[in-house]
């Protein structure tokens, strides 16, 4: 938690703020009361102390800068300053359908997919998924990763948390692509198209991006060909074959890069590149 800070406008702070998402609840009242982890967090782990001020979002798209009036491990006291946008969101919604793979790999995809920005995030199966691996979601495997996704958007600068949606199938995540939006699935076939060339031939700006990755392997034929039925275009990454926890990381990256950057992000990026 609390990785490198940002401030409202976007650049890098020059005193480190330790961000923490909240409930939305607790910033009604002021003092703010911060209990249980969060207090641990801050009093042993950051050894904060009174003065000392922090960011708190309630996952709506702004924050309070609130400074502390007392630091104990068991609750913390802290009073708002100010609240602020955090305009690090993408401009549309980045929905990352992801064949879960063995093992913890799906960590990895959910920290580093809300570094990027994904904006919900579905772990699905299909035919080649690993056996068993929708059997090890069990309720502790839910908070891991509730907690991995908290702590990458604190850590990244997010205004909001990404939403980790149920265990689905591939029929069932094909049945949410809707008309207007721009929809790609990763494919090793020879009927494909770089992903360079779909993103050109973006029009308008559509209305969410829904991107589906395959687990090793990827996708059978028959997979894929059911995507396209419903308007999902088969794309390639390129001339090398990716890991699937790779696969929809790039695939993210790319698109992100291209159409989901917030409006003016480019021109804030001229600026830090001059402070730094």
């Amino acid at each position: 938690m609390g990785g490198r800070p940002w401030s409202f406008r976007g650049l890098p702070s020059a005193v480190t703020i330790h961000r923490f998402f909240v409930p939305a609840q607790s910033l009604v009242q002021d003092p703010i009361v911060l209990g249980d982890d969060l207090a641990h967090q801050l009093s042993r782990v950051l050894r904060l102390s009174p003065r000392d001020r922090i960011d708190l979002l309630d996952g709506s798209g702004s924050a309070w800068r609130v400074e502390l009036l007392q630091v104990n491990p068991g609750r913390c006291l802290a009073t708002r300053l100010y609240s602020f946008p955090v305009d690090t969101e993408s401009r549309l919604p980045l929905v990352l359908y992801q064949a879960l793979p063995g093992g913890r790999k799906f960590d990895l995809v959910l920290q580093k997919a809300t570094e990027l920005g994904a904006t919900r995030i579905v772990p699905i199966t299909a035919s080649r998924s690993v056996r068993d691996a929708a059997a090890e979601v069990t309720e502790s495997t839910r908070r891991r990763w509730l907690r991995i996704v908290q702590e990458a958007a604190e850590q990244s600068g997010r205004g909001r948390l990404p939403a980790i949606a149920g265990l689905s199938t591939l029929e069932q995540a094909a049945q949410e692509v809707v008309k207007g939006e721009l929809a790609l699935v990763g494919a090793l076939e020879s009927a494909t198209v770089p992903i360079r060339t779909a993103l050109e031939q973006v029009g308008s700006l559509p209305s969410a991006v829904r991107l589906f990755v395959g687990p090793e392997g990827g996708f059978q034929v028959d997979e894929i060909e059911r995507l396209q039925a419903v308007g999902v275009l088969a794309v390639s990454m390129g001339p090398r074959i990716l890991r699937t926890e790779t696969a929809g990381l790039a695939m993210l990256a790319v698109v992100a890069c291209a159409l989901g950057e917030p409006a003016g992000w480019g021109d804030r990026r001229q600026e830090w590149d001059r402070v730094l």
